[in-house]
């Protein structure tokens, strides 16, 4: 595994990204969530982190069952692949920006909370959820 090519050979968006929807038809968060981790990537000093619509990915599972989730990119390219290779420096700031997520959690916390008093239907569905909807989720790309 390596890092197979320059930063400087790749717009940000295809490394550093924040996962918000699939396309344009599925949200995956509300947009306060999303803004949240850019928002921590900016107070942590990483560069380049913006929230994106993308394709297709787990994360539209749990968002179909009403739980704010982000897909964060942890360097990864030709997934699933014989050619598949990790940027270990686009992972390892992914690894930072969790670090900055979790000393935030009190924050993120009144963020969910606040969603959820804004999303009457969504609090409806969390009661047929068992209440995992003040769960959030987040997953690599």
């Amino acid at each position: 595994m390596g890092n197979r090519w320059s930063d400087s050979c790749r717009p940000p968006w295809q490394w550093r990204y924040c996962l918000t929807s699939c396309g344009n038809f599925l949200p995956f968060c509300h947009q306060d969530y999303g803004t949240f981790f850019e928002k921590v990537a900016d107070e942590e000093g990483l560069s380049g982190w913006a929230t994106t619509m993308g394709g297709s990915s787990d994360t539209r599972i749990w968002a179909g069952n009403g739980i704010q989730s982000v897909n964060l990119s942890a360097g990864y390219w030709n997934e699933h692949t014989d050619e598949e290779t990790l940027d270990v420096v686009v992972c390892y700031q992914t690894a930072k920006l969790l670090k900055g997520v979790l000393k935030r959690c009190n924050e993120l916390k009144k963020i969910i909370r606040k969603i959820n008093r804004q999303q009457p239907a969504v609090r409806n569905r969390e009661k047929r959820n068992k209440g995992c909807i003040n769960t959030p989720f987040i997953t690599f790309s």
